[in-house]
């Protein structure tokens, strides 16, 4: 290949990556870190949280797109102009990224009307194809890097994935002071100020500089009016704040945290709201009501002094497993002593601790994840709770409920769960595909392991029509009563119903005549029902339960819904839909936002898919087509090194995150520690195969390891939930830094060697990486809904073992290894021919 045709295709001759030019690789791709982060919680709230997984398609079909039309258009630039090119693109990129993403949030979609209304699909295409702006002009200046100082691409990936990871854990810093909307446009400005240092030493330093400028005054503007571009999906709960007839002004108080949007409304006077129903409405009572993302509603009750002030308590379903022991209401200073020990998971506003201490709870632990909600209870909302969170009697941990479980010595008499929706999961089916470790079947071993002799574990959920979710949690105890050896566990379980809303009572020994009657009683009192009544079993609860093990397996396998118990494996508790439902899609109900027949979630996930496949093939694929591939390259192999590169990248990153989201407690801590600490990893890796003289051995041991890592991650990780925090970090960054290290060695070794073979085509090769990773991100949630979360370790070791077969052992040489093993094996005949002679 000659120098003018290098020089053509656009490839700088003689020159290196200055260190202010890989600053500006790394601002870029931090850059879309952020904006990856940040958009996701922006569509939680603007869309539901299920459209979260559509952002890291979004990422990388703009990668992809931008390496794919890079390599067609073989733009024509010399050595001395190449800052210049990657200034230009920048301060286009960095103005196109704002002004897209600002576009976006301008469209108003209502997901639920997604199988109904044509416009809908229109809409969230065009909602989708601007979200993917950001990504194409971060992939285009990368691209442009990555082709230009192909034969150092190690220094330039290192810089690319040290800058990701660095950036990843800044915006989780961010984001309480920015806001998402303000994380994103933070994102933005970060693009202008690669540019500029691009721009460093060039003619195009003042233009860069006043562009940026510029752009991060309008940014500031935007930044100050997050209510005119942030608004949530209409059929949110948090639409009810703009409601005067029911007697909410507006929104009193804001906060953003890595867990989500906190809003809290006025106080305003309203009958009593629970996670049940409550059959009194003698009395209206104070209360603020609080969203998470716009849902998740739970609510904040004033008290002037003491729990019993709130009349409606013993009048709640919620209240069943009071009844059931047999509890008195009233004021906390006549409670006799000894009373139970009682855990609360899902504190929320604070009313089932409330619940707990007017019916003589001695002492009360709450469990709750988001520590901006326990904020609001300690400090904020101190005055209107009545001091709840000083109480001696009271003690409010900011933890994951599974976590807590296992780290605590403590057993209790009652351990409650009301409504709680991990990760703000809620039963429309919006969430269907997130994750609940606390509706488990491991989960309910943990509850029960922690009850004393005479304990009770009560769960209130959405009971639907026909029953879903408190049906599949009764199935799951059952199989748990089993596990531990009891007889006739149907015995030791009761579930009340009201019309929304059941709730499960599971007990260590049997439910007697007694507390059954007292049940009873209080369900025809409150004009409630018995799902399933251990006195009189009948209906579907008793089908699921039933003794005979041959009646009901054929009950489970003929219901409409799946009901086998969730596990941490597969912890898709809300995913009860069977695919064979599909076909009712068309009979979706938009207007129930807790009854659609199918999981809106499901449909989401096709929708999108389909959606993110088209826009992949249009941009990345067609245009692949019309490249020429040098004769000495075979272009099928070139393209499945790097596409199973691709595919096996994003697995790992994907079970990683779920692993170390329940290690850690939450995802944000997930996501986070991932992204930094394998996308810094993975650049260290990058910039030491760089100085390798041989990486065959890469064949071997990179499988090998993420095999080693996702057997340790299945069998020992999930021992380690009860440890402190600081040993689950250490844990986590010891499984994820040596595994990052060497899943970043195969890419620049690729592209160091297609740069010398045809540079033309490392555009190419980062398109094809890029379109196979939309593919593994669009499937790779299935992948764990059929197979557990496991076996994306095990795919992604294959796709590792097959990119490394395709490219075979001759073609993962650079020139000077394959020079090196020519002058070998020339010195070896020749010593064979003197011994010869």
């Amino acid at each position: 290949m000659t120098e003018d045709t290098v020089a053509s295709l656009g490839a700088p001759l003689d020159d290196h990556p200055r260190g202010v030019d890989l600053l500006g690789v790394a601002l870029v791709s931090g850059a879309a870190i952020s904006a990856q982060i940040a958009l996701t919680r922006v569509l939680s709230i603007t869309l539901w949280h299920h459209f979260a997984y559509l952002v890291v398609g979004l990422a990388l079909l703009g990668f992809g797109t931008a390496g794919a039309w890079l390599s067609v258009r073989r733009v024509r630039f010399e050595t001395a102009h190449l800052r210049q090119l990657l200034a230009s693109r920048g301060r286009w990129g960095a103005v196109a990224s704002v002004a897209s993403v600002l576009l976006a949030l301008l469209i108003r979609v209502n997901p639920l009307e997604l199988f109904r209304n044509s416009s809908t699909l229109i809409a969230l295409s065009l909602v989708i194809a601007l979200c993917t702006v950001p990504f194409l002009a971060v992939g285009v200046v990368l691209g442009t890097a990555l082709g230009a100082w192909s034969q150092h691409a190690g220094r330039v990936y290192a810089a690319d994935l040290i800058g990701g990871g660095a950036f990843g854990g800044l915006a989780v810093v961010l984001i309480p002071f920015l806001g998402a909307l303000g994380l994103l446009l933070f994102a933005g400005c970060a693009v202008g100020v690669a540019a500029l240092c691009f721009a460093f030493g060039t003619d195009a330093v003042r233009r860069t500089a006043l562009v940026t400028l510029a752009l991060a005054t309008v940014c500031l503007g935007v930044g100050r009016d997050e209510d005119s571009w942030i608004l949530p999906a209409p059929t949110k709960e948090i639409s009810f704040y703009h409601r005067p007839d029911v007697g909410i002004r507006s929104i009193e108080y804001r906060e953003w945290t890595p867990h989500g949007r906190i809003d809290v409304s006025y106080p305003f006077d309203g009958p009593p709201l629970v996670a049940g129903e409550v059959n009194t409405n003698s009395r209206t009572y104070r209360v603020r009501a609080v969203t998470q993302d716009g849902s998740a509603p739970t609510t904040i009750h004033q008290i002037e002094r003491d729990p019993s002030e709130l009349e409606f308590l013993p009048h709640s379903s919620t209240a069943a497993v009071w009844v059931l022991r047999g509890a008195k209401f009233g004021p906390t200073s006549e409670r006799a002593p000894g009373g139970p020990r009682v855990l609360v998971i899902g504190v929320g506003g604070g009313v089932d601790v409330m619940l707990a201490l007017a019916h003589g709870a001695s002492h009360v632990t709450g469990a709750e994840i988001n520590p901006a909600i326990l904020g609001l209870l300690k400090s904020r909302y101190l005055d209107f709770t009545g001091h709840l969170a000083e109480r001696p009697d009271v003690d409010l941990v900011n933890s994951e409920g599974r976590t807590f479980v296992r780290a605590t010595h403590e057993r209790y008499d009652v351990i409650q769960l009301a409504g709680v929706d991990t990760f703000t999961a809620l039963a429309s089916g919006a969430y269907s595909l997130a994750e609940a470790y606390v509706y488990t079947a491991q989960a309910f071993d943990d509850y029960l392991a922690h009850l004393t002799d005479s304990g009770c574990l009560s769960v209130s959920r959405l009971i639907l029509q026909p029953p879903r979710e408190t049906l599949r949690l009764t199935v799951t105890a059952n199989e748990a009563l089993t596990r531990r050896g009891v007889r006739d566990p149907w015995r030791h379980i009761a579930v009340l119903r009201t019309k929304q809303w059941a709730t499960l009572l599971v007990c260590r020994q049997a439910i007697t005549k007694e507390q059954r009657d007292r049940l009873v009683g209080f369900a025809k009192r409150e004009r409630f029902g018995m799902a399933f009544d251990p006195g009189a079993p009948s209906g579907p609860f008793a089908e699921a339960i039933v003794p005979d093990l041959a009646r009901r397996a054929r009950f489970l396998s003929s219901y409409p819904y799946r009901l086998e118990p969730a596990t941490d494996e597969a912890p898709f508790f809300f995913d009860y839909f069977k695919w064979s439902s599909l076909l009712a899609l068309p009979q979706m109900k938009s207007e129930s936002l807790y009854g659609t027949n199918v999981p809106i979630g499901h449909g989401v996930l096709l929708g999108t898919v389909l959606v993110t496949l088209l826009l992949a093939f249009f941009g990345i694929r067609k245009p692949l087509q019309l490249l020429e591939i040098p004769p000495q390259l075979s272009r099928r192999r070139a393209g499945i090194y790097f596409a199973c590169l691709g595919v096996g990248y994003l697995l790992v990153e994907v079970a990683l995150i779920q692993r170390l989201s329940f290690l850690l407690g939450h995802p944000t801590y997930g996501l986070s520690v991932v992204l930094s600490g394998l996308l810094a990893a993975s650049g260290l890796g990058a910039l030491v195969s760089q100085r390798l003289r041989s990486a065959r051995w890469l064949r071997f041991v990179v499988p090998l390891v993420v095999l080693l890592v996702g057997l340790l991650s299945w069998r020992f990780l999930p021992g380690l939930v009860g440890a402190s925090f600081g040993a689950r970090l250490g844990v986590s960054l010891a499984a994820i830094l040596p595994l990052g290290f060497v899943l970043g060695m195969p890419f620049p070794r690729g592209i160091r060697l297609l740069g010398e073979r045809a540079v033309q085509l490392v555009p190419w090769a980062f398109g094809v990486n890029a379109f196979f990773t939309v593919l593994a991100s669009a499937f790779a949630p299935m992948f764990a809904l059929a197979l557990g979360f496991s076996s994306l370790f095990a795919l992604a070791a294959a796709s590792y073992a097959a990119a490394f077969w395709a490219f075979g052992r001759g073609d993962f040489a650079t020139s000077e290894e394959q020079h090196t093993q020519t002058g070998a094996r020339e010195q070896s005949a020749a010593a064979s021919a003197s011994d010869a002679a």
